[in-house]
């Protein structure tokens, strides 16, 4: 009985220690590690996480670098798809204003058309005046072929140009188809159109 007293006082850490060792399991890495003194398994463990560390960080840079790049890609994009969707806008806003602007025009033209059938049909005096105002270009490129052609001969011109056939013009002027036909053959002369080329082809091309 007083031998294990003795043996536990006198033993020192490095006995207990060894003792220790006799009941692990006979695992050669782990009684390797208990052989190594503390400070330098803490020197040994520092440095292993620091490299850890050093390797986390390795790995984190150019991730977030990845990370940057992305966003600033994203943000050009963003950037660019909102100009691209404004300027769509302001071309279909534009779009839209001259739809409209001719939308009128038109009406204001068919307007205009209409009534100027209805002065060459009424023979109203101020017909050819109408006409003049919606077709500008048509006396000046007449008188250039033949500056001698009288005011009845342009409003007549301007009767054919409508596309009012001979009967037509005879009953609205009241003349007879005879006259018409013996002044249209007397415009032919004037401006210098074949027998086989339309009259009224001609005064549209």
């Amino acid at each position: 009985m007083t031998a294990f007293p003795d043996l536990v006082t006198t033993s020192s850490p490095l006995v207990l220690r060894q003792m220790d060792l006799q009941f692990l399991p006979s695992n050669t890495a782990f009684t390797f590690l208990l052989q190594i003194p503390n400070n330098q398994l803490e020197n040994s463990f520092r440095t292993y996480f620091s490299k850890i560390e050093w390797l986390s960080n390795w790995c984190l840079f150019p991730c977030g670098v990845s990370i940057v790049l992305l966003m600033i890609t994203l943000f050009i994009f963003i950037r660019q798809y909102k100009k691209i969707i404004s300027k769509y806008k302001d071309n279909k806003q534009l779009l839209n204003k001259q739809e409209q602007e001719a939308k009128v025009l038109l009406v204001k033209v068919n307007d205009a058309f209409e009534e100027v059938i209805q002065l060459a049909r009424s023979n109203h005096p101020n017909f050819y005046v109408r006409f003049q105002e919606c077709y500008p270009q048509f006396e000046p490129k007449l008188l250039q072929l033949n500056p001698n052609l009288q005011n009845s001969e342009l409003t007549l011109l301007a009767y054919i140009y409508l596309n009012f056939q001979t009967k037509e013009i005879a009953d609205y002027t009241f003349k007879s188809v005879k006259t018409i036909q013996n002044r249209k053959h007397l415009l032919r002369k004037k401006l210098n159109i074949q027998p086989s080329v339309d009259l009224y082809v001609w005064l549209r091309s």
